[in-house]
Formats: structure tokens, sequence, C-alpha cells
């Protein structure tokens, strides 16, 4: 894990105007979205990187009932054979976190990371 993360770290400090200016307009763009928006801002993050990705859907039960969702799955092949790594982070929100505070940010660190 930390083999994978040092280098896309070292990667995002060699451009950090750059790398800050995405992040925080993907986070804005993530925050100011309805949740079916929220998802297309990724997807199209994603389209634009050139990153395969699949939308699943899904349905969890929640206290007594059940809620639908859809989980967005990229993935990116690594330069060399090795073990896979998953990382995540979650579009939907609790009406306190307005979106970036409740994990928009991580989402928008994700993209980044992958480019």
């Amino acid at each position: 894990m930390i083999h994978i993360l040092l280098p896309a770290l070292v990667l995002v400090l060699q451009s950090p105007a750059s790398s800050a200016d995405v992040l925080r307009e993907t986070t804005a763009a993530i925050a100011a979205a309805t949740p079916a928006d929220r998802q297309t801002v990724v997807v199209e993050r994603l389209k634009a990187l050139g990153v395969t990705h699949r939308v699943e859907e899904f349905t969890a039960r929640v206290g007594a009932g059940d809620r639908a969702g859809r989980n967005i799955v990229a993935t990116v092949p690594a330069a060399q054979p090795s073990k896979a790594l998953l990382l995540g982070a979650h579009l939907d929100r609790v009406a306190p976190g307005q979106g970036v505070v409740d994990n928009g940010a991580s989402c928008a660190v994700l993209l980044e990371l992958i480019s």
C-alpha cells in the first residue's frame, strides 16, 4: 500500500497549483450537485481520464427497510503485475455534511490520484 500511495503523493507535490485547482473544482462540483449529478461528475471525470469504469446498482438493508444505491467501480491497471489495491469514498451525504464535509473531497482526491 505504501509503495502505491507514495508515488501518487509525490506526483501531487510536483504540481501543487494544478492539482489543487482540480481538487477544488471537483469538490465544488460534487458538493453542489444532486445525488444523480454527483455520480455524473465522477463518471465524466473518469471518461476524461480514459479510465475503465462501471456503475453497479445495489440494495442494502438499513434499519427496517432497504436502500438502493450505486457504486462506481474504476479499474486502473498497474504498470507491473501486482496485488490489487482497493480505495473508496462515498458520494451520498447527510444533510449537515452538504457533500464536501461528508466525503465529496475524498472522491475528488481519489480522482486526482487516478489521473
